[in-house]
């Protein structure tokens, strides 16, 4: 070291060789350059791929192995390892076309308002804006999978447990119920029924909603009609344990104050408490029920014969408040509180049960819209407001939406589109029945042999057989109750009338009550009349003891080629259907 110093000596001119001079072995790097332990494993080590140089857009790969090739050592880049820019993610995470487009996913936008009970509530956005309604589909209970009905039981559950006044717990739902049938104007009271209780279920929705964050909820309904046959309606699947529950015999217990109320120990109700209310009910504070083993209600061919025979409003609501007292007094018991006006919407199967009034609400103004032109949006003196909610009757008609097959409403500016799916779907178009029957007698009229009573069914909710079809092919394995009819519908009219004269003398109490007396008459005396034009005969299978008519038949249907085809024009013209 230091060649050119004079000053010769062993220090000066000498330092000892250390491993940064040793001469290594091909293929192994210098180790420990310091060290004077002049050795090759002192000084050398194996190269690994650690060292290895990749071409470029390859990455190192099995950092330790001495095994030295570019496939042992190098791996090809893929967008798994892209930086892609702040706020984008990773896609295509396998390739090796390195990109920003091919390996990142710019940020998606927000496509739905937050369920956060606003106007703006789960409403579709587009470039940020909300709109459009928020589309919700009601199914029948029977269609309702296990993962759907724990997600729709837990946010009940959750509301049930939750204190405060309307809108912040279930109690506080329960009890402005009454207010439905109270209104400064007794017509008007009346009038209500059926748009008081669709924004009555609405709210309840959107407030499930709120509570699970999750726009994909909505209330399950129960055809109660197609269940309706004595013997066989407590058997529904509506009464399990893991849905509603309180099937008669399940283990309920008897409440101590009134050994004729049961009160629910199994499914969603299970062990529920009235929060006010059990001093109208013997003291019975827990939701209960007081089943009638023998209860029945009519046939689903019945009531939609029914529908579509009343094509005034007026007349319609009162119909459906008349004819819905039957499952809340008959079937689920005089001494139930279903049967009593102030606690009714203390029992969750109220709401499955209004849900299905207004799915049958939704088939009237769908049914006699199409068919026959006639404007089922509005009616006389419904630019009056309801009570308690206050806003006009008119809102809740909604419009029709043919294209997605709902009701949109508040009408104006729509925040929801409500549709419902039945128990049963036509396994074929609606076409292609028109083309399996052969034309018999006069005009457009068609036969359609059915073969089960599912098929029949589908085609009764697709309002595809009119009342004079269903008149000439029904054959009713269904007695009509008539007794339980008018007894639960002047039962339910008793508390209903005292509601709707709540600021009345006792005198016009009674009037009101006499009122609906007279109404339930007049629906029993419409019943009969469609049920004495039906054949009857006895059930020859389980489906048509169930169902209440039989299915192996001849079903001869007219006009069916106008009405489909007047939803054809519907469907494709781009104005909805006033």
């Amino acid at each position: 070291k230091n060649q050119d110093s004079t000053r010769l000596s062993q220090w000066e001119c000498c330092q000892q060789a250390t491993c940064a001079t040793y001469a290594c072995p091909t293929g192994w790097t210098t180790k420990n350059q310091d060290s004077t332990r002049l050795s090759q494993w002192e000084c050398c080590q194996q190269a690994t791929c650690a060292t290895y140089a990749c071409p470029t857009g390859w990455t190192t790969k099995n950092q330790d192995s001495t095994r030295l090739s570019q496939w042992e050592c190098c791996q090809q880049a893929t967008c798994a390892t892209y930086a892609c820019p702040a706020g984008w993610t990773t896609k295509n995470q396998d390739s090796t076309r390195l990109s920003q487009w091919e390996c990142c996913q710019e940020p998606v936008a927000q496509r739905q308002w937050q369920a956060d009970g606003s106007k703006n509530h789960c409403r579709p956005m587009v470039n940020g804006r909300v709109q459009g309604p928020h589309m919700r589909k009601r199914l029948e209970i029977n269609l309702w999978s296990d993962e759907k009905w724990t997600k729709f039981q837990s946010a009940m559950q959750k509301f049930k447990q939750a204190r405060g006044n309307y809108p912040y717990s279930y109690d506080g739902f329960a009890s402005i119920h009454i207010k439905g049938h109270r209104h400064h104007d007794k017509n008007i009271a009346k009038l209500q029924f059926l748009p008081w209780h669709r924004k009555m279920i609405l709210q309840m929705e959107t407030r499930l909603q709120v509570l699970a964050n999750d726009c994909d909820i909505t209330l399950p309904y129960w055809n109660s009609n197609l269940d309706g046959t004595s013997g066989y309606i407590f058997n529904a699947r509506v009464f399990d344990r893991d849905r509603v529950g309180g099937r008669p015999g399940s283990g309920g217990t008897r409440c101590d104050r009134n050994y004729e109320r049961t009160c629910i120990t199994d499914g969603l109700a299970a062990g529920w408490e009235l929060r006010d209310g059990a001093y109208l009910v013997d003291g019975c504070s827990c939701v209960h029920r007081s089943y009638n083993p023998s209860a029945s209600l009519p046939n689903l061919a019945t009531i939609l014969s029914f529908i579509q025979r009343t094509q005034d409003f007026s007349r319609f609501n009162n119909e459906m408040d008349n004819i819905h007292a039957a499952v809340h007094c008959e079937i689920m018991g005089k001494k139930s509180d279903m049967c009593l006006l102030e606690v009714a919407s203390n029992d969750p199967i109220f709401y499955l049960h209004h849900a299905y009034i207004d799915r049958l609400w939704h088939y009237w103004q769908r049914y006699h819209s199409i068919k026959y032109g006639r404007n089922t949006w509005s009616c006389w003196d419904c630019n009056q407001n309801m009570g308690f909610f206050d806003i006009p009757l008119n809102d809740m008609f909604g419009t029709y939406d043919q294209t997605n097959e709902c009701i949109a409403y508040p009408k104006g500016d729509p925040e929801v589109c409500v549709s419902y799916e039945g128990r049963f779907k036509p396994n074929f178009a609606l076409t292609s029945f028109l083309q399996q029957g052969s034309t018999q007698g006069q005009g457009r009229q068609r036969v359609f042999r059915s073969t089960n009573c599912q098929e029949v069914v589908a085609l009764l909710e697709e309002g595809a057989l009119s009342s004079e079809a269903i008149k000439k092919s029904v054959v009713s394995t269904r007695p009509l109750p008539k007794e339980e009819l008018m007894w639960s519908c002047r039962e339910w009219g008793k508390w209903v009338g005292k509601a709707m004269a709540y600021n009345s003398t006792a005198e016009g109490s009674q009037g009101a009550e006499q009122d609906y007396d007279n109404s339930c008459d007049q629906s029993l005396r419409d019943l009969e009349i469609i049920d004495n034009g039906l054949a009857k005969a006895n059930a020859s299978t389980e489906e048509e003891r169930e169902f209440g008519f039989k299915c192996q038949a001849d079903w001869i249907v007219d006009d069916i080629e106008e009405a489909y085809e007047a939803g054809v024009a519907a469907r494709q013209s781009s104005t909805p259907t006033p």
